[in-house]
């Protein structure tokens, strides 16, 4: 997966990953005080309400619903392809020190992670 070659140049520590609904959301993750946004901006050192969200996701259609499903599967296939799967990145994810925003499972627990992924993805 792509997010390999990231972390073989830059420490993984550095990254902060947001699974799409979640980047999304007006509402922080569980286990979180902070949406996404407000982490983010927390990480970076920028004052306090600088940003709250990248968008109202509750304005758009569910993937579901906006996809049909043979466009859905030939989308995770070059996805799967060229990025990774949700197995290929979370068993990345797992041995990395990324900070997986709203996941709350076992830190080197690739499984969780996965369904942490796709609940969200």
């Amino acid at each position: 997966p792509q997010v390999q070659r990231w972390f073989n140049a830059f420490e993984s520590s550095q990254f902060f990953v947001v699974p799409y609904r979640l980047a999304h959301s007006n509402s922080p993750a569980k286990g979180s005080r902070l949406t996404a946004v407000e982490r983010l901006a927390q990480r970076l050192g920028l004052r306090s309400g600088a940003g709250r969200s990248l968008s109202d996701a509750a304005n758009h259609p569910s993937l579901e619903k906006d996809l049909p499903s043979d466009l859905r599967s030939r989308l995770n296939g070059v996805l799967s392809l060229h990025g990774g799967s949700a197995t290929g990145v979370a068993d990345i994810l797992a041995r990395s020190n990324a900070e997986l925003y709203g996941y709350t499972g076992p830190r080197n627990n690739a499984g969780a992670i996965t369904n942490w992924l796709r609940e969200y993805w």
